[in-house]
């Protein structure tokens, strides 16, 4: 507030909104509202911004949520249409309007426990373009047309923005030559809250690429190549990914 006041910055009281943040062991009470000079903003506990669902806990269960509501209606629409359109134009419709939704922002709340009700819906659309009967597991399905999983996505979009952003992490860059195998050390997290944010989670997620695979910032095949891993191993896990990884010399 006094930042603001100090920035000659005004506030419009009907479309601002604040928020707390804290674990979800925390007792603290806050206040429902705070007090400005020209009036007075709503405290709230979960608001959205830029397209995402934000809570105080970070746990993303509002946005989960809300995202499989507007999952739900792209299902139906494959489900009218499954036996009136052909199967290319069913997976048109997936990319385009599937996973467009399930992709954004999909860094920041993908490694959550809410998001597991967004696999479940991704699951259910791979069944419906496949006729598929409900209770058939869909391992194979999405490695066989070259589909990544929910987790797969998380890991492919996490692991791109640090072969795309090297600058923002060089001062975690490991230049020694030890025999440690790591390109990144890991920022120091105490809780599991910390450990699943984004700066943790990409470079850990970057450390475990087998060692080789990627050779230079400069690599134009990196994408395709980091695509086509991730198909192959059709993660529903991050730890299947770990193993995987692990597992290719």
């Amino acid at each position: 507030m006094k930042w603001c006041e100090g920035n000659q910055i005004k506030l419009n009281m009907d479309k601002t909104e604040a928020m707390f943040y804290q674990t979800n062991r925390s007792s603290k009470i806050f206040p429902d509202t705070l007090l400005m000079k020209d009036g007075e903003i709503t405290v709230c506990s979960s608001a959205k911004f830029l397209g995402i669902y934000i809570d105080q806990n970070m746990r993303w269960d509002t946005h989960c949520t809300s995202l499989s509501k507007r999952l739900h209606s792209v299902i139906y629409t494959l489900n009218v249409l499954r036996d009136k359109l052909a199967e290319p134009v069913l997976k048109l419709i997936y990319s385009s309007n599937f996973v467009s939704q399930i992709t954004y922002g999909i860094i920041f709340w993908g490694n959550s426990g809410f998001s597991n009700k967004i696999f479940v819906d991704q699951k259910w659309a791979i069944r419906t373009i496949f006729h598929l009967k409900r209770r058939t597991s869909c391992r194979g399905i999405f490695r066989k047309h070259g589909y990544m999983t929910l987790i797969g996505l998380y890991i492919y979009k996490c692991l791109m923005f640090v072969q795309q952003n090297r600058k923002l992490f060089m001062n975690y860059e490991i230049h020694s030559n030890t025999r440690k195998m790591d390109y990144y050390f890991l920022p120091k997290c105490r809780l599991a809250l910390t450990q699943n944010q984004v700066e943790f989670m990409c470079l850990k997620l970057y450390n475990r690429l087998p060692r080789g695979f990627c050779t230079s910032s400069e690599d134009k095949h990196f994408k395709n190549r980091l695509r086509k891993f991730i198909i192959e191993c059709e993660p529903y896990t991050v730890d299947e990914f770990y193993e995987y990884c692990s597992s290719v010399v």
